[in-house]
């Protein structure tokens, strides 16, 4: 976290499984702190299926969007042009 603080960046891909903390809870701690509000940075769910629940939870965490695995390149380029428009 002090590393993306450092760096200020306007885009995040966060995994929802890291291997020591949840990245629902990494979303809710970094959306805590000015430098990840909306209005600086645009974070996005890295996760493994689209339910309901899941969505539920990323979003609710303050995701503002999601990307399925594997990562396709056309899924982050669109992700990409999202964020600067």
């Amino acid at each position: 976290i002090v590393t993306c603080e450092n760096m200020m960046p306007s885009l995040l891909f966060i995994s929802l499984d890291l291997p020591d903390k949840n990245g629902s809870e990494l979303i809710e701690i970094l959306r805590k702190d000015f430098t990840f509000s909306r209005e600086n940075c645009y974070i996005v769910a890295v996760v493994k299926e689209s339910s309901p629940e899941t969505k539920s939870l990323i979003y609710n965490a303050g995701a503002d969007d999601f990307i399925l695995k594997p990562l396709q390149i056309e899924s982050i380029k669109q992700i990409i042009e999202r964020v600067n428009n």
